[in-house]
C-alpha cells in the first residue's frame, strides 16, 4: 500500500507597516481646505478670520490648521 505524500506547510511572513495619522486623514471622505475668495468658516471654532501663509491658513482664533487648495479656489 502507498501512502500519499503529505502537505506541507509554509510559514509565510508578512510584514504590515503600522498606520499613521496621514493613512487615517486620508480615508476620511470630509477634507477641509481654505479656498482663497470664498468664506472659509473654521471647523473649529465656526468664525472665518484666517492667516494665510504659502501653504496653509491659520484661524486667527482657535489656531486650526487648514491645507490650502490645491486647485487655488476654483469651485
Amino acid at each position: 500500500m502507498k501512502r500519499s505524500p503529505k502537505p506541507s506547510l509554509a510559514l509565510v511572513s508578512v510584514m504590515i507597516k503600522p498606520e499613521t495619522l496621514a493613512d487615517r486623514l486620508a480615508r476620511r471622505a470630509y477634507r477641509p481646505v481654505y479656498r482663497p475668495g470664498q468664506v472659509n468658516p473654521c471647523p473649529g471654532c465656526g468664525r472665518s478670520q484666517w492667516i494665510v501663509g504659502r501653504t496653509s491658513a491659520e484661524c486667527a482664533f482657535c489656531e486650526a490648521l487648514l491645507p490650502l487648495s490645491p486647485d487655488g479656489g476654483a469651485q
